[in-house]
């Protein structure tokens, strides 16, 4: 999650269109809710953390 963060904190430096601003809600969504749940559910929380860095990976090369 801190790679993810990382890219979020390059992602709010730049300027993003409405779909860009709607993808990095969804990337905070997917880290909250593996943040809730690696308490309880290890794997379904990786899961959720997976699918918020590849969101925030592929969001920051189309916004370069």
């Amino acid at each position: 999650l801190s790679q993810t963060q990382s890219n979020l904190d390059l992602l709010a430096k730049r300027s993003l269109t409405s779909e860009q601003q709607s993808s990095v809600r969804a990337i905070q969504e997917f880290m909250s809710q593996a943040n809730a749940t690696r308490k309880v559910d290890l794997i379904s929380a990786k899961a959720l953390a997976d699918k918020a860095q590849v969101l925030a990976r592929d969001l920051v090369r189309r916004v370069k």
